[in-house]
């Protein structure tokens, strides 16, 4: 990351993972439109991408964990909205 300036190789990892997260999800997201139930489908991506990307952001900036415990939230989300995308 450009502009992270942090000495711990965890909250570089967690900024990273993130941003490849939000980054996959956002080119999904222009999918979306084209699916059987497309509201459906974005709710569950931008849902997810929010709780997990958020929170892994938000470790990786402030180094504060209590945002981690939504990331298994938003994750659930996220395969909830593949899933929703394929069938």
């Amino acid at each position: 990351a450009h502009g992270l300036k942090v000495d711990d190789p965890q909250r570089k990892v967690a900024f990273e993972n993130a941003n490849r997260y939000h980054l996959i999800h956002s080119a999904v997201l222009l999918a979306c439109p084209s699916q059987k139930r497309p509201m459906v489908t974005g709710s569950l991506l931008v849902v997810g991408t929010l709780l997990f990307s958020g929170s892994c952001y938000a470790y990786a900036l402030t180094g504060d964990r209590e945002m981690g415990k939504l990331a298994p939230v938003g994750g659930v989300c996220m395969m909830a909205g593949w899933v929703s995308f394929v069938v």
